[in-house]
């Protein structure tokens, strides 16, 4: 069943064909912009960049009640989920799309499409993230024992990753931890001895809108670097996962056997 979600009011509809009915989904494509140069009598051009630009989306349906109060209840319960200053999701149970009104919802100007039974409308959005998630994401554990890993992205997108560094062996204190995609060749390095804080995780998350990192004292649950980006060394690259297999390795420059990581990580898809 598809929900249109709010997490930002916590409100949600449901397409039930009983309060609501959608009778028409667009969700467009992918617009790619590509950056390209060509060389002296090179035949053709080569492309140096892509850049994915947002998705248009609309949706068509009706509003379905048995006299007017009601029907303007269920309105504006609408209104409020596909909000003006909000950004909203849809989600068919499996997957799921983040969304921002492009305008005020449109409802049918006719009496025969508009009134007390059914009310026809049609929502006008856009995703700034153009490609469908996963509702359940992936994790993968990397231990002192076994660090290095294979990471399966099964979508056809590459996606960031949020990488938890945690210290496993109080016996030792790991310094400057590392993790590399050796797939691409990226490596994100932290200026870091774990034991300064006592119990504490180093928190990375490369994931499109939400690139950051801090420190966190899992003993107390309190952030004590909350902006460590500044840690990274400055051929750190905030890598993505590419599509297919993935080989993860982490280390420390000392100690590296006392430090563990868990990867979290969730596929995108052109097209579901």
């Amino acid at each position: 069943m598809i929900k249109l979600i709010n997490f930002s009011r916590n409100e949600s509809i449901e397409f039930d064909n009983k309060n609501y009915t959608l009778s028409e989904k667009d969700f467009g494509t992918v617009n790619i912009t590509l950056a390209t140069s060509q060389g002296y009598k090179q035949i053709g051009q080569s492309v140096n960049t892509r850049t994915f630009g947002n998705r248009t989306v609309s949706l068509v349906g009706y509003v379905l009640a048995n006299d007017e109060a009601i029907m303007n209840t269920k309105k504006n319960a609408l209104r409020r989920v596909v909000s003006l200053t909000t950004p909203f999701r849809v989600d068919n149970g499996n997957y799921f799309m983040e969304l921002v009104a492009t305008s005020s919802i449109s409802f049918a100007k006719s009496y025969t499409e508009n009134n007390k039974f059914l009310c026809k409308f049609m929502i006008e959005a856009v995703a700034p993230y153009p490609f469908f998630q996963k509702n359940t994401g992936m994790e993968k554990e990397i231990t002192p024992s076994a660090q290095t890993v294979i990471i399966n992205n099964d979508g056809d997108v590459p996606i960031g990753v949020k990488i938890n560094f945690k210290w496993y062996d109080k016996s030792l204190q790991p310094k400057n931890p590392y993790i590399i995609n050796q797939t691409t060749g990226e490596r994100i390095q932290a200026t870091h001895t774990f034991g300064m804080w006592w119990y504490e995780n180093f928190f990375i998350d490369t994931t499109y809108g939400n690139k950051h990192a801090k420190v966190i004292n899992t003993s107390l649950g309190n952030v004590v670097i909350d902006n460590a980006l500044p840690l990274l060394s400055d051929d750190s690259v905030l890598f993505y996962l590419q599509p297919g297999k993935n080989t993860i390795t982490i280390g420390a420059q000392t100690n590296g056997n006392g430090l563990g990581a868990v990867i979290d990580y969730s596929p995108a898809y052109s097209e579901v």
